[in-house]
């Protein structure tokens, strides 16, 4: 038997694997942020100073942005260090990339769903919400539509009247993650709203 237990927000909340720093952001971001004001000509040493992540997940992270056309070498030489510059900031949140530079769409729906939800403002069906958030490049299947809310219901996000579905709880511009440890993680606050467990967890 799965029972839900609702986590008030607070900074002691442990924060999803994928979220590795205070604040919710990931080392991605915290690079992405430095990189943005760091200007032109800067080092890997110089970005992991100023984000505060160590050297190697830089250089992973900046193999990355380099493959898909974010940043581009100014000065590279045999045992120098290389400098870069940004040179496709795509705003304030960090390319979701693969290792060889391509959009990852994964998370892409939730994202969708809660805008359309925040947009909307009044009460939509599984089958309006998926609707409404499918785009070309991120289809929203009618399970996934189903799935987020009923999440996003018994964390408290939502109010259900005869199947229809309403947003209360507007905490911002990021969406709630729904992970796979069923858990739902909110960004806005750096929170956990929810976490299902499992009685023999207990």
């Amino acid at each position: 038997m799965r029972t839900t237990t609702p986590i008030k927000p607070n900074r002691s909340s442990r924060a999803p694997a994928h979220i590795e720093c205070a604040g919710g952001k990931s080392k991605r971001q915290k690079v992405w942020e430095a990189i943005r004001a760091a200007g032109d000509g800067w080092t890997t040493a110089n970005i992991a100073s100023a984000a505060g992540v160590d050297s190697r997940a830089v250089r992973t992270y900046l193999s990355a942005l380099k493959a898909g056309g974010y940043i581009t070498a100014t000065y590279a030489a045999p045992h120098r260090a290389h400098r870069y510059a940004l040179t496709n900031d795509i705003g304030i949140d960090a390319p979701r990339i693969t290792l060889t530079g391509q959009v990852i769409t994964m998370g892409l729906a939730q994202q969708h769903m809660w805008q359309t939800l925040r947009i909307t403002g009044h009460a939509l069906t599984p089958v309006e919400l998926a609707g409404l958030s499918s785009t070309v490049g991120v289809p929203v299947s009618l399970t996934a539509a189903r799935d987020y809310l009923g999440y996003l219901n018994r964390a408290g996000y939502l109010s259900s009247t005869g199947g229809r579905f309403r947003l209360i709880k507007n905490t911002g511009p990021k969406a709630p993650m729904v992970q796979r440890t069923k858990r739902v993680y909110d960004p806005n606050n750096d929170s956990v709203a929810m976490q299902e467990v499992d009685d023999g967890d207990i």
